[in-house]
């Protein structure tokens, strides 16, 4: 995503496309381990930011 651009002038693709990864992305990973975690005593789940994995 171009973080030049004003919210008005994005293409709304674009926008669509950041949040499916950045947002649908995380929820369906975390859903896909809610059972997992459910069935364990303790469990963590650690999450790192975009920036990190440079």
């Amino acid at each position: 995503m171009d973080e030049d651009k004003k919210l008005v002038a994005m293409d709304p693709s674009i926008l669509e496309k950041t949040m499916k990864t950045n947002f649908f992305g995380v929820y369906h990973v975390i859903r896909s381990f809610i059972p997992i975690m459910e069935k364990q005593a303790m469990a963590e789940l650690l999450m790192f930011p975009q920036n990190m994995a440079k």
